[in-house]
């Protein structure tokens, strides 16, 4: 008896917009699906970069001023202990 060798081909179909991930401090814009950089929020008088979690951010929502900030003004200072959210 003689065997037959059969080929299989599996095909890859890949539907909708295929977007990137973006980096750590940027989320994606839906708009031109690119990747914008998180706002800078002004701590007192110092002005902090806003961070995200690039490969998940899909908004400025997923922008955050990170934990671990102080500042000083003319009322004392202060200290975020947790990230404060840009919503």
């Amino acid at each position: 008896m003689k065997k037959k060798l059969i080929s299989v081909f599996i095909g890859l179909i890949f539907c909708g917009n295929a977007m990137a991930a973006c980096e750590n401090g940027q989320y994606m814009d839906s708009t031109s699906s690119t990747c914008k950089s998180c706002p800078i929020f002004t701590v007192g008088t110092t002005n902090v970069p806003g961070m995200s979690d690039g490969a998940t951010a899909t908004s400025m929502a997923d922008c955050y001023l990170p934990a671990d900030i102080s500042y000083t003004d003319e009322k004392g200072t202060f200290h975020y202990t947790e990230k404060c959210e840009y919503k």
